[in-house]
């Protein structure tokens, strides 16, 4: 499909009938894990699960990855820093609008622009008063905090809104070692399926979380708000498609 038409999707996705194939393709079963119509420069080229590949792929597309920041390989663990893009990015693109980042000196140990907007937006106070500890790697928990703060900033910024929801880490046999600062975050992503068990009564709240992980946990919570129920405002409709930037992202 791709193949015959794929030159003819790539660029500027204006009209319909370019927005209809996007969406068609996105409808297609998980045998055709990337066969979508992608822009040049943000298809993934890096090892990543077979598993992971579609949500990749679109987060990508979606403008929630910064390709350059995430290395060659994303089976990797991700760092704080890596994530901290990841949760700043999709902030943005779902507000529309870039975070003011704090000011320079905020941390010892990184200014990178992604950690100061992380902290700006209260997705991340950092490991310390004055260290953002870039280079450490997250827990599944940690991971799950900093998508919930991204995604309380969208609803503080926004007029997105998100389901009532039941927490239901009690199903889990290991949800005693959920952290009391990540038990409502974790609680919010697990019930709107946004960060499932590794199995029926496990959900590993201190595992390591890979850059796929991240990826994938990060673009599914780009439709949390169509979860449960869809409560937006008409300038934020979301039926398939977001406009960033004057460019057409397609998702599904």
């Amino acid at each position: 499909m791709c193949g015959n038409i794929h030159n003819d999707v790539l660029g500027p996705s204006e009209g319909t009938a370019e927005e209809q194939f996007a969406l068609e393709l996105s409808s297609l079963k998980e045998d055709y894990p990337v066969a979508f119509a992608v822009r040049n420069e943000r298809y993934v080229t890096a090892n990543m699960s077979s598993w992971a590949q579609n949500d990749v792929q679109w987060a990508s597309q979606n403008g929630i990855l910064d390709l350059s920041l995430l290395g060659n390989d994303y089976t990797k663990p991700i760092t704080r820093l890596q994530f901290a893009s990841i949760a700043v990015k999709l902030a943005e693109v779902l507000t529309d609008k870039a975070i003011a980042p704090a000011e320079a000196g905020t941390f010892t140990d990184t200014d990178n622009a992604y950690a100061l907007k992380a902290y700006a937006s209260g997705i991340t106070s950092g490991v310390s008063a004055t260290e953002f500890n870039p280079n450490g790697t997250l827990t599944r928990q940690q991971m799950a905090t900093f998508i919930h703060r991204a995604l309380m900033y969208v609803r503080d910024n926004t007029n997105i809104r998100y389901t009532i929801y039941t927490p239901e880490l009690g199903k889990y046999s290991d949800n005693w070692a959920i952290a009391d600062w990540a038990r409502t975050p974790m609680g919010f992503m697990n019930a709107l399926g946004l960060v499932k068990g590794v199995s029926d009564t496990a959900i590993d709240p201190d595992g390591k979380c890979t850059i796929e992980q991240a990826a994938v946990v990060a673009n599914r919570s780009v439709n949390a708000d169509q979860i449960g129920w869809y409560q937006s405002n008409a300038a934020s409709s979301k039926s398939g498609a977001i406009t960033l930037n004057n460019e057409h992202f397609f998702f599904h």
